[in-house]
């Protein structure tokens, strides 16, 4: 009789649907607010995906992972979008932001709201307090 039920029951797995592999929602690290941003120094990069992780993409094909240190922060899987405090960017938008040079991730540096994947390159990383439309974009939406 437990023979008969291990091969029905082997016969209800093999005729089961297969189910299609969830897609990987993306960790975005973030960081205790400290307060406004100075933007003495500009970049544009294009928000890009690579596995769980969220990168900005400079034109010379560089990229840094962004840590945010912003009020609000929220990834929305379905539409692919980003929400930094009252904007909102999705995958490919480019965004602007100031705070200088890059460097290596020393976790230990900062007081996590959620830490970085451990699939990420955190090579080169940023503190990102304030994130902005581009300076071009702007311009055009005054016009």
């Amino acid at each position: 009789m437990k023979k008969l039920e291990f091969i029905l029951l082997s016969l209800l797995a093999a005729c089961s649907p297969v189910t299609e592999k969830i897609e990987s929602n993306i960790v975005v690290p973030r960081i205790q607010y400290t307060g406004g941003a100075d933007n003495a120094s500009y970049s544009e990069a294009k928000l890009i995906r690579e596995g769980k992780c969220l990168y900005l993409e400079h034109a010379d094909g560089s990229k840094v992972l962004p840590i945010f240190a912003t009020k609000t922060l929220d990834w929305d899987m379905e539409t692919k979008s980003l929400k930094v405090d009252s904007d909102t960017y999705f995958l490919g938008d480019k965004a602007a932001y100031g705070g200088g040079e890059s460097y290596p991730l020393e976790k230990n540096n900062y007081s996590w709201i959620t830490e970085v994947d451990p699939s990420c390159d955190t090579s080169k990383v940023i503190v990102i307090s304030r994130l902005i439309r581009p300076i071009e974009q702007n311009y055009q939406n005054e016009e």
